[in-house]
């Protein structure tokens, strides 16, 4: 409820070109994807700028890197589920304590038959389903790669833990997708 903005994060950095702006340094293509998964998961759209568009390196014959990753997420939100169809569904995700950043976020259906769970750092999420998990079909889906891959969750605490921990050196992200089955 209510209105929200979600501003343009950064523009992803051609290490090919000279650094404009130091603030610019760490906008790679982790920044990218990270940045365009919480974006989303906040029930928002996305803004984003790559330093190949921006006028004085204009540079719009080479894609850079953060754009595949931008390509598997609106794959993912058009062809696997419909993001038009899902709201921010923080209830869904059992109360614990994070870090900053590292809290998952996730979308649901209004009948809480598709839920998303994105998991900014991997690791394990509890969460508290309207439903068995029996209920559900479970599947990983990796931000990295764009791959669709079986998941397995503990019916008794309804707790799931990614598949891999670090991808490029850095915490990998994955998204937890549930689909009501029958």
């Amino acid at each position: 409820p209510g209105s929200a903005v979600f501003a343009e994060w950064g523009y992803e950095r051609n290490p090919r070109l000279p650094l404009a702006f130091a603030n610019h340094a760490y906008c790679d293509e982790e920044h990218t994807r990270r940045g365009a998964w919480r974006g989303t998961f906040c029930g928002l759209g996305i803004i984003h700028g790559f330093e190949n568009s921006w006028g004085p390196f204009a540079d719009l014959e080479h894609d850079q890197r953060g754009l595949e990753y931008l390509l598997h997420l609106h794959r993912f939100f058009t062809q696997i589920i419909r993001f038009d169809q899902l709201s921010p569904a923080p209830d869904l995700i059992a109360p614990g304590e994070y870090a900053p950043g590292k809290k998952p976020l996730a979308l649901a259906s209004p009948e809480q038959d598709v839920v998303a769970v994105y998991l900014p750092v991997g690791g394990e999420v509890f969460l508290r389903l309207p439903r068995s998990l029996d209920d559900y079909g479970m599947e990983w889906f990796d931000p990295c790669s764009g791959e669709l891959a079986d998941a397995r969750g503990d019916a008794t605490t309804a707790s799931f833990i990614t598949p891999r921990e670090a991808q490029n050196g850095h915490p990998q992200d994955w998204v937890l997708l549930l689909r009501g089955e029958g």
